[in-house]
């Protein structure tokens, strides 16, 4: 993609110092809830994990704690945080992006759980390119050299949970069109440059998410991952789910025949 080259903005230079103070200071902004969390009776899986192992999905369901993160890949995390509103502003000015209604959150039902099971997200703004009217979800990653220097494609293969989280976005938000913002590291992990894709909705990838989601789901109410297998808990509400069943004259011979 052509564009011109110039200076950046003095709004730009100050954020860029803002930035680079905030990556010496180690600041670390951010949502640091896990990955999978309860409020009250709903559990909310956070769309940023749905790309990952499907094993450590069901450690944080079950609250098993997991292995202090890297520090190499809790300074990725610091920079990018850092760095976000920077880089939504260098595209404002170099694509005339109209960025609006930063950290906008979006929920998804999980099908089948009666609204008790939710994946929910935050976007990093919505907006649209001068060259169109069509307001799309707008995400911010930073890149370092190595991913800078490839194909967007190639990125997207290199962090794929990256493409799951954006066709997650545009299935809670409704919307189909996502502006993937690149922004460029210098040496400081500051913004210097940025890109962007553009990238459709295809419900493939968020679909396969909420799937793994309800398998995750399944497997916990069945106790088949449990430390021991069908253990008393698990057994115990399903025994009395069969009680009530029985006591509505909701369980017929079949299905008493199973439990038995």
């Amino acid at each position: 993609m052509t564009r011109e080259t110039r200076e950046w903005s003095e709004q730009i230079k100050l954020m860029q110092a803002e930035a680079r103070a905030a990556n010496q200071r180690e600041d670390n902004p951010g949502d640091h809830r896990p990955d999978v969390y309860h409020e009250g009776d709903k559990t909310v899986y956070r769309a940023s994990a749905l790309g990952g192992c499907e094993r450590a999905l069901w450690y944080a369901r079950t609250g098993v704690e997991r292995s202090p993160v890297s520090a190499t890949l809790m300074k990725a995390f610091r920079e990018g945080s850092n760095s976000e509103d920077l880089v939504l502003q260098m595209a404002r000015e170099r694509y005339f992006f109209d960025i609006t209604e930063p950290q906008y959150e979006y929920e998804i039902e999980v099908p089948g759980t009666d609204g008790l099971v939710v994946v929910r997200g935050h976007l990093d703004g919505l907006g649209a390119s001068s060259g169109t009217k069509e307001v799309g979800n707008v995400e911010a990653k930073m890149l370092g050299p190595d991913l800078w220097k490839k194909s967007h494609t190639a990125r997207f293969k290199s962090i794929p949970h990256w493409m799951v989280q954006v066709q997650l976005g545009m299935m809670g938000s409704g919307r189909t069109r996502c502006w993937m913002i690149w922004g460029e590291k210098d040496a400081d992990g500051v913004a210097k440059d940025v890109s962007y894709t553009v990238v459709e909705y295809s419900a493939r990838d968020a679909v396969m998410a909420l799937a793994k989601v309800r398998r995750v789901e399944a497997a916990v109410a069945a106790g088949l991952d449990s430390a021991v297998l069908g253990e008393a808990e698990i057994l115990g509400q399903v025994r009395g789910a069969w009680e009530l069943a029985q006591a509505e004259g909701g369980a017929r011979s079949t299905l008493n025949l199973l439990f038995r």
